[in-house]
């Protein structure tokens, strides 16, 4: 619809509003689908939404900083991680940023469509790029470690891996440990 154009001059006269038509012809320009009608096989497009669109991610993107926690919906999980939409720009928790403790696959913890909070560890303006991380919102467990063990203490733990040269031990989310094979019975 004409409303929903940018730019176009307002005229009386139908020849010329016709003319600032033509002058669109073979013109590139960026709309956002309003509509759409699949049985009928048509759609309905808008300029002036997407030009808003842009211009609140721009907003967006330039008041996200390091070290800010945002809410998102988890669009896509992959091998690699999970994408987090923050309300119009999508940022990457790596799957070394998903979790304190070893997980095999980022889907393991989050799924598509999940409400999740992040970190905001950088953004990357000129990429349009956001490293995120879920992990860092919870302490580190091995900052305080010491705390918790010590040397000569006995404990359980859960046999995550077993290697040729020992087996790993998981005592709680996020702290493994090794037992060397010598020190196996």
């Amino acid at each position: 619809p004409s409303s929903h154009l940018l730019g176009l001059p307002a005229v009386a006269d139908e020849e010329q509003r016709k003319a600032e038509f033509a002058k669109r012809i073979g013109q590139q320009l960026q709309a956002k689908v309003i509509e759409l009608d699949r049985a009928r096989g048509c759609f309905v497009l808008s300029e002036r939404l997407a030009h808003n669109d842009r211009a609140r991610i721009e907003l967006l993107l330039a008041d996200m900083q390091p070290g800010q926690q945002r809410r998102g919906v988890v669009t896509t999980v992959c091998d690699f991680g999970a994408f987090v939409d923050l309300g119009g720009i999508e940022g990457l928790a790596h799957i070394s940023e998903i979790s304190w403790g070893r997980i095999n696959h980022p889907a393991d913890i989050l799924r598509t469509g999940q409400a999740v909070d992040v970190y905001v560890m950088n953004v990357d303006r000129s990429q349009r790029r956001i490293a995120l991380s879920v992990k860092r919102l919870q302490p580190d467990p091995w900052a305080t470690v010491t705390e918790r063990y010590q040397i000569d203490q006995v404990v359980e733990g859960i046999v995550t891996t077993v290697v040729d040269f020992g087996a790993f031990v998981r005592l709680e989310e996020g702290v493994e440990g090794l037992i060397h094979i010598s020190e196996l019975a």
